[in-house]
């Protein structure tokens, strides 16, 4: 069961807040962001809880990061989420339609701890617990990196890295969910997350997304044909 999350992140944000951006021709234009900066009001670490909820809210037979339903499915406002693998695939590659003005964040590599995996290196069950076992998850997480239409990303000190999530409240599925044993469907749990980040604006039209990174050995990666229209 692969619990290292290996995603890119596009963002969007309103007002005076300065982000990395891609313009038309490709080319990155850095703006290194502190992790406490808000998009929609909201810390990147707070957007990261929402992140788990989100993929933890559709169970294996629809949901996006099993290919089993449409990157469109359960996205709800002006923040969209993408992911790569959090199976044994360690490989994937997925087009992609996104509404123009929105913003996605997504775990370049992120782990995670709860309160409803007794017996596992993922358990925890206090707040405190589960930051630690995460931070231990965590230090595994090396060899980052991710393109925006060929061009580096991570080389430019554009990312959000060593982002806490608050400690938040998670809800599994009856029919189960995706990298998560069987044990734990259809029950509910506390969970904390430590991860890196990438935000950058991308204009109308294709690009191509390219993330991966290592955990334990493990290499994974995820390219995304994107649309935004």
């Amino acid at each position: 069961m692969k619990r290292v999350l290996t995603f890119f992140a596009l963002a969007v944000v309103l007002g005076a807040l300065l982000l990395p951006t891609v313009s038309s021709g490709g080319t990155v234009r850095p703006e290194f962001l502190p992790s406490s900066v808000k998009i929609y009001g909201m810390t990147v670490g707070q957007w990261s809880a929402r992140w788990f909820q989100w993929m933890l809210s559709m169970d294996v037979t629809s949901n996006p990061l099993n290919d089993t339903a449409p990157c469109a499915q359960g996205q709800l406002g002006p923040v969209w989420f993408l992911g790569g693998s959090i199976t044994d695939v360690d490989v994937v590659k997925r087009n992609c339609t996104v509404p123009a003005q929105t913003t996605i964040l997504i775990p370049i590599g992120s782990v995670e701890c709860d309160s409803m995996q007794v017996d596992t290196p993922y358990y925890g069950a206090t707040p405190a617990a589960r930051l630690t076992c995460a931070q231990g998850l965590y230090a595994n997480v090396t060899d980052r990196w991710a393109a925006v239409d060929n061009a580096p990303v991570l080389s430019a000190g554009t990312f959000y890295k060593d982002v806490v999530s608050p400690d938040f409240v998670v809800a599994v599925p009856s029919n189960g969910a995706l990298g998560y044993p069987t044990s734990i469907k259809g029950t509910w749990g506390w969970m904390t997350a430590i991860g890196d980040y990438l935000v950058v604006t991308l204009p109308p039209g294709t690009h191509v997304i390219e993330v991966g990174s290592t955990n334990g050995g493990a290499f994974s990666s995820a390219t995304y044909n994107l649309t935004v229209q």
